[in-house]
């Protein structure tokens, strides 16, 4: 067969050689030339032998064939190829070698004559290569003598293709072959540049040509004297080319080397010019006729990305916008022109047209220019095939859209309609319309009808292509988002059935079509994300059809849990939609099931059980992942109320089912519910989880055993400290037992328990289990695997942190264990177990006590500091409890631990503070607290470290870095530094999205304040201010939302409740606000009265009852400060406090009565004749908080308190204003009105009696504001002069009394001069209406609900008349009631005060009979308020807590022992005997000598 074979190709070789043959030649070059591998392999196969048997006939067969340009083109650009492949590729040219001398003297010849005549450039190209090739080789050795004479007398000779010369003799003088004749070729060069008539490209090659003969020849002085002509030549080559200009600048670069005719001046210039002149050179040819100048500009931009294509780019695109934009889009109109090139040209389109710079480029087109873009784009789109180009078109036509292009709606609309369009330009159309929505889609609002039939159409038609109707779907979608008003939403609520019919037909169509279905289920999820409301009204079909294509298992992994995503974006939008997904039916049930499903997705792989990490999840797919991840987000959205019950049943279903994998997802979903569920909700139902992992810690599979673990490992997390508090006796034998598990993994995952549910442990309830868990991770620790000796460690270390000073016992046990593992573990591959057990040692350590550990901590500093790992990068992974290590032995050697400082702070402050930001930040306050002052020369490099963490992605890292900045600035210090700390914690404020972290900033910043504050200049005040203007603001605009949220149609009991977590959150801002503003007021107090003014506009509506009570707290608390602090400046601002801390005083929250009452008591003490007026007010305000019959109850014991304090200071302050006030309030200028207050329910019916003090008739008329609740009788009539009239007002019966007691009820008494002989009959309405020159009294009542009271103190029957009337009492009968309130024992500040006032009173009036002061308004007739005074001395005396201050209860003892003295013994007996035993013992012992 072979020897056929080579007989048929030998032939084959003949015919083709044969001279007079032309057709079997012609027929080997085309098959030379095939695109078919098989063809064109065979046809070099040929190549090939001819070339070793017969290289001489191939060789002149080539070149014979090339010289006859009648031939056909291709042929001959392919035989150029081949000859100079033949001749040339050989390194040796050995086939050159192996002709005759005759045929290789022809085929010079012959290659020279036709690269005279050639027109083809690629033949001239390749023949010009081959005589450069084969001239470098045989010049040296003179063997072809001829060819440079005949090169240049072709030249001089102007014949034709002279470039090609030119070239060649630039090729040639890198290798210096042509050093003999280079003044006739440098002469030859000139001539050609000085010559008007040669075209540009023989200049171009004349420049290149110098170019290579300056650089290759390193004697210049042979053409020194050419060298002006040269410089000549180099300028001109600068108007010629830019690739001329480029080899001329080289060639004036060779020559400024040491060449006296080119200064630094001319050179500079000259590269100057050549720079700008390149650049206009360059722009021109790119943006002209010629193709091949921009096709490279747009390969260069797109493959090399130089910085000088790109500069170009933005030349032209500031220089010749129109003339960029118009080439750009005409070489995207050419479908003949390379894909590749057109896309970057798309791109550049797009780029120039809609760049950031707010479309500067578009606006400098002329008119013209912008309309022929517009229409070349929409012809380029209609006829398009590309879809990269067609998107990008798209994309620049959205971004262009504005009221400037009227024409594209209607072109669009027509494009979509026309039956003709194809579905392509239909499907393209719609993408259109989809873009246009998102950039003007308010703008189309009235085109809205008309696409809405378009779209209803296009959905429901079947007959169309379904591209077509997913690009409508998608321009629906995007419709929806983009109109504002709810109305224009809903119009296209029709539409959605047949967006889901789109999206059902694309998962039953094919598989090839999941990718769309993909794409439809992402344009679901956005508008779930964006207008979660519209699928409202159909969401049970909606919600139906996701849960069925996520639980089709048939469907691709992608596509179902696209369809989760979905249905769990639409749970997690509780800000516009609370409930709605909770209140569908069945559908959390369903839904459960479904994620719960997916964790079957698991595979037993063998791989799992020898992972060498605790981490290795090998087996899980992605839709075990995913279904693990949905589980907590969807448990965290719908609260623990309402996944409960169906979690109970399912989980307990799985638990007991006899697949691995259903036990395993059961444990594994009860770990990623554990966060979503309240405390409150889950704990009550606690006890089954719990027996649902203690179960499992037996389970047969070791995954369901590891997974046991790890719930139990997320129980401890989440329900810390009561789930350790309440299980610790099942919990803790249970996973000690888990730890002589045979699986390594289990193992593991229970000391990982452990240490977890050690975190929140008291230390008295570990003491039990200390034996057997220390011994038992003592062995795991010494012959367990790495991953379990780690969690083993970590166990230990958890443990010993725990019991604290029990573990002193085990100190010399486990010790030497600790300090094997250091001996032992190879520091190069077990870095982390290695810093594990340094960790280890240090709490362990700190357990044993300072002095047990004091030996064992020199030695475990002395290995950290000369420990390699403390040397090296900051990623080290010991890194981090090295530093730990040190924070714990810092923490129990305390001022000890000083000469290691300058050790460990170097690799701390340059190693450490972005590795572990936490640890850092943790370890700094550490080192303050326990160093103090030692600390100091450490806070500027440590503050360096910690600022950037200010702006740290994760919150947790941002808190500690404000603590780390507090902490580490305590004292002296601190003020040195202040004004950076506090500048840094402001900005952090300002900058931090997360609510929870913004009350931890605000408290440092307080704490700082503190410090530092007199030193805190205006402009840092101005910061704060606006600083808490800001966190106001924002915390009103959050409220705002919640409350939105709140009146959704979907709010429930059970999404108030997960409201209630973000209400909390935003008080915490409130509370640390007010201590903020406390600080300042309390700092800087009068000074402060400018910026407190400037806040004052958003203190004041805080007083709102709209508001919460920790709003209002802060305003009222802030308003009372600044009395306290600044009382003579702040009676301006009395018009509008006081009554607003009257208003307060009996506010529905006990809170805010608290601080109202104070605020009152403040104003009472320093507001003077100001607080005058309001005396009475503030009386009977006080007297309904201390009457309240649940005023005593533990949640209003501190308001009764505060209202006793502020009665009190009346009492001090205002006590002759309390009668006269009375009086005053009581006598209208007409009618006297007595009693003011109508009291119920001790009485159904009540009279009040009204006496005409005047000489005239006066008319009056009662309106109430509950006219069914109250009759008067009368309710109107005639009171003669210096006469008298009762009136009855009967309330109705009442089936209970208000659980608060509370009474907003009013009658409004008018009085007015009557005529002598008026009648009530006569009253009209305009009788009683104010205007000039006409008097109408006015005097209002109130109703106040009397319960029966608990008289306070045995003696004081009498006292619950006074309190009822204690709006009409003087102060000698307020005093009383006052003292029957004592002794206050809540709050120890206001007790103190009260206490000491108390005292004062009691020594204010000197007795006559007695010789000891005494206030006889305290005092009362017949001492009756003796016994009571001595009763609360004895109770302040002998109490626990601190209720009076030392001065004055010295004081309490001397009134007591001059009273012994002074008063009969029958009346100090009286007095004593309604004292407790153990008082008087107390007593008789205090007052003993």
């Amino acid at each position: 067969m072979d020897t056929y074979l080579i007989q048929f190709q030998n032939a084959q070789m003949k015919a083709i050689l044969r001279p007079s043959s032309r057709v079997p030649f012609e027929t080997f070059i085309s098959d030379h030339m095939s695109s078919s591998d098989k063809i064109n392999s065979e046809a070099e196969s040929i190549f090939n032998m001819m070339k070793q048997k017969d290289p001489e006939s191939l060789a002149l067969k080539l070149v014979d064939y090339l010289s006859h340009p009648s031939h056909n083109l291709d042929t001959r650009q392919e035989c150029a190829k081949l000859l100079h492949k033949l001749i040339t590729d050989d390194d040796d040219l050995c086939t050159w070698h192996n002709l005759s001398v005759s045929a290789q003297s022809t085929i010079k010849s012959m290659i020279l004559d036709c690269m005279k005549v050639e027109d083809s450039n690629y033949i001239i190209k390749k023949l010009r290569k081959t005589v450069s090739k084969l001239a470098a080789s045989f010049l040296p050795d003179n063997t072809w003598p001829e060819l440079l004479p005949s090169l240049y007398q072709w030249v001089i000779g102007s014949g034709s293709n002279c470039v090609s010369v030119f070239l060649i003799f630039a090729k040639l003088a890198d290798d210096k072959t042509i050093v003999p004749c280079i003044k006739q070729l440098l002469s030859l060069f000139l001539s050609t540049l000085s010559d008007t008539t040669l075209d540009l490209d023989m200049k171009m090659a004349a420049v290149r040509g110098v170019f290579r003969i300056i650089r290759t020849l390193t004697e210049k002085e042979q053409f020194q004297d050419q060298l002006p002509g040269i410089m000549r030549m180099l300028t001109e080559a600068l108007t010629i080319h830019i690739e001329a200009a480029k080899h001329a600048l080289e060639c004036a670069e060779l020559l400024l080397i040491d060449d006296e005719y080119l200064e630094n001046r001319s050179s500079q210039l000259l590269v100057e010019f050549f720079t700008q002149f390149q650049k206009e050179r360059t722009i021109g040819e790119i943006l002209g006729p010629d193709l091949e100048p921009f096709q490279t500009f747009i390969f260069n931009y797109m493959s090399v990305k130089d910085p000088e294509t790109q500069s170009m780019f933005y030349m032209m695109k500031q220089m010749h916008p129109d003339s960029l934009v118009i080439k750009l889009a005409s070489y995207l109109g050419r479908p003949c022109h390379r894909l590749r090139t057109r896309h970057v040209c798309a791109l550049l389109l797009k780029k120039l047209l809609t760049d950031k710079d707010d479309f500067c480029t578009w606006q400098k087109l002329s008119v013209s220019t912008r309309s022929t873009i517009k229409c070349m784009i929409l012809a380029r789109i209609e006829q398009e095939e590309s879809n990269f180009i067609i998107h990008k078109l798209i994309d620049t036509v959205s971004l262009l859209l504005d009221n400037t292009w009227p024409e594209i709606l209607p072109c669009l609309y027509q494009h979509v309609i026309n039956s003709s369009s194809s579905n392509h330009l239909r499907a393209e159309a719609f993408l259109i319309f989809g873009e246009l929505a998102e950039h003007i889609g308010e703008t189309t609002v009235p085109c809205i009808k008309d696409l809405h039939r378009l779209f209803l159409n296009t959905l429901n038609d079947d007959t169309l292509c379904l591209d077509v109707r997913i690009s409508a779907t998608r321009a629906v979608i995007t419709f929806i988002q983009c109109v504002s008003s709810s109305n224009g939403k809903e119009r296209f609520q029709d539409l959605l059935p047949g967006v889901m019919r789109i999206l059902t037909d694309t998962l039953s169509n094919s598989k090839d079509q999941e990718d769309a279905a993909d794409y439809m289920l992402d344009l679901f999820i956005k508008l779930a994300q964006n207008e979660p409301k519209f699928f409202r009204r159909q969401l049970v079909i909606v919600a139906g059809s996701m849960m069925e294509i996520a639980e089709d298992e048939k469907l691709k992994e992608g596509t179902r849990q696209r369809a989760v995503e979905f249905l769990i974006t639409l749970v997690e939008e509780r800000e516009r939609t609370p409930g709605m997904m909770r209140k569908l039916p069945s559908f959390i049930s369903r839904c459960f099931t479904m994620l719960l499903n997916l964790l079957l997705d698991i595979e037993d792989d063998p791989a799992w059980h020898s992972a060498e990490t605790g981490s290795d999840n090998t087996g899980a797919t992605s839709n075990f992942k995913v279904g693990a991840e949905c589980l907590g987000r969807f448990s965290v959205a719908l609260g623990g109320k309402s996944i409960a019950h169906t979690a109970k049943e399912q989980l307990s279903a799985y638990l007991v089912a006899p697949e691995w994998e259903k036990r395993h997802a059961a444990l594994v979903t009860l770990a990623h519910i554990a966060k979503g569920c309240s405390k409150l909700v889950m704990f009550k139902n606690l006890e089954q989880p719990v027996n649902m992992a203690l179960i499992c810690l037996q389970d047969p599979h070791p995954r369901v055993r590891l997974a046991a673990c790890r719930a139990i490992h997320h129980l401890s997390t989440v329900y810390c400290p009561d789930y350790q508090k309440q299980y610790h006796n099942q919990v803790v034998p249970a996973l000690a037992a888990t730890l002589d598990d045979l699986h390594p993994r289990v193992q593991e995952s229970a000391s990982e328990a452990l240490w977890t549910f050690f975190a929140c442990y008291k230390e008295e309830t570990l003491i039990p289990y200390l034996d057997g868990l220390v011994n038992k991770l003592l062995v795991l620790v010494q012959s367990g695997k790495l991953m379990v000796q780690k969690t083993a460690l970590m166990a230990l270390s958890r443990l010993s942190l725990s019991v604290k000073g029990h573990f002193r016992t085990y100190y010399d046990t486990v010790m030497p264990h600790l300090k094997a593992i250091l001996r032992n573990t190879d520091l190069k591959s077990n870095h982390r177990l290695h810093g594990i057990a340094l960790q280890c040692i240090s709490f362990v350590g700190s357990a044993g006590g300072k002095d047990k550990f004091r030996e064992d901590a020199a030695q475990v500093m002395e290995g950290l500091i000369s420990l390699q790992g403390l040397h090296s990068k900051g990623d080290d992974p010991i890194s981090s409890n090295l530093l730990r290590t040190c924070g714990n032995i810092c923490i129990c050697l305390g001022r000890d631990f000083l000469p290691y400082m300058n050790e460990v702070m170097p690799f701390f402050i340059i190693r450490c503070a972005q590795l572990e930001p936490v640890s850092t930040c943790l370890i700094i306050c550490c080192y303050a607290d326990k160093l103090e002052e030692d600390f100091y020369p450490w806070v500027p490099q440590v503050v360096s470290i910690v600022f950037p963490l200010l702006k740290f992605h994760t919150h947790n890292v941002r808190k500690t870095a404000v603590e780390g900045i507090a902490q580490g600035g305590i004292g002296s210090y601190f003020i040195k530094l202040s004004d950076d700390i506090i500048l840094s914690l402001l900005e952090a404020l300002h900058e931090e999205p997360m609510i929870e972290v913004c009350p931890f900033i605000l408290d440092r910043l307080n704490g700082c304040l503190q410090i530092c504050g007199p030193l805190v200049n205006e402009g840092q005040l101005h910061r704060i201010v606006d600083e808490v203007k800001h966190v106001i603001t924002e915390s009103s605009n959050r409220k705002g939302k919640l409350k939105e949220r709140a009146k959704s149609e979907d709010f429930d009991a059970e999404e108030d409740e997960l409201l209630r977590g973000e209400k909390e959150q935003e008080d915490n801002i409130f509370v640390q606000l007010r201590r903020i503003l406390k600080t300042l007021i309390k700092t800087f107090k009068a000074a402060f009265l400018p910026f407190f003014d400037e806040l004052s506009s958003y203190l004041i509506p805080m007083w709102g009852k709209e508001n919460t009570a920790q709003e209002r707290c802060t305003a009222i608390d802030i308003f009372a400060r600044l009395v306290r602090e600044c009382p003579e400046v702040t009676l301006k601002y009395c018009d509008v406090f006081l009554p607003l801390f009257v208003d307060a005083s009996n506010d529905e929250h006990p809170t805010v009565r608290q601080c109202a009452l104070y605020g009152l008591a403040l104003y009472a003490e320093y507001g003077g004749t100001v607080f005058k007026p309001y005396v009475t007010e503030a009386i009977s305000r006080i007297n309904v908080v201390i009457m309240h019959f649940r005023a005593r109850e533990p949640e209003n014991e501190n308001v009764y308190y505060s209202a006793v304090y502020a009665l009190g200071t009346i009492c001090q302050f205002h006590r002759e204003s309390i009668g006269s006030a009375q009086e005053k309030m009581r006598s209208g200028e007409l009618l006297n009105v007595e009693p003011l207050d109508l009291e119920y329910p001790q009485l159904i019916s009540r009279s009040f009696h009204l006496s005409n003090k005047t000489e005239n008739h006066v008319a009056f008329r009662v309106k109430t504001m509950n006219a069914k609740k109250y009759c008067v009788r009368p309710n109107k009539g005639i009171v003669l002069p210096g006469s008298t009239c009762d009136l009855i007002v009967t309330m109705q019966a009442q089936k209970e009394a208000p659980s608060d007691m509370q009474c907003k009820d009013r009658f409004l008494l008018q009085s007015i001069v009557a005529n002598p002989g008026t009648t009530p009959g006569d009253f009209t309405q305009e009788m009683f209406k104010k205007e000039v020159g006409r008097v109408v009294d006015e005097c209002r009542l109130r109703v106040i609900y009397i319960p029966p009271p608990q008289p306070p103190f045995p003696v004081a029957e009498s006292s619950r008349q006074f309190m009822k009337d204690i709006g009409h009492l003087d102060g000698s009968k307020i005093v009383p009631i006052w003292l029957y309130c004592l002794p206050i024992k809540g709050d120890l500040d206001e007790a103190k005060y009260v206490h000491d006032l108390l005292c004062s009173m009691v020594e204010r009036v000197s007795s006559r009979n007695y010789g000891f002061r005494l206030d006889r308004e305290l005092i009362g007739p017949y001492y009756q308020g003796l016994p009571k005074i001595i009763s609360v001395f004895a109770e302040v005396l002998c109490s626990e807590k601190a209720l009076a201050t030392e001065k004055t209860a010295h004081r309490m003892i001397n009134v007591l022992r001059h009273l012994q003295q002074a008063l009969p013994p029958a009346m100090w007996e009286s007095a004593w005997s309604y004292l407790l035993p153990r008082q008087v013992m107390e007593l008789k012992s205090i007052l003993s000598p």
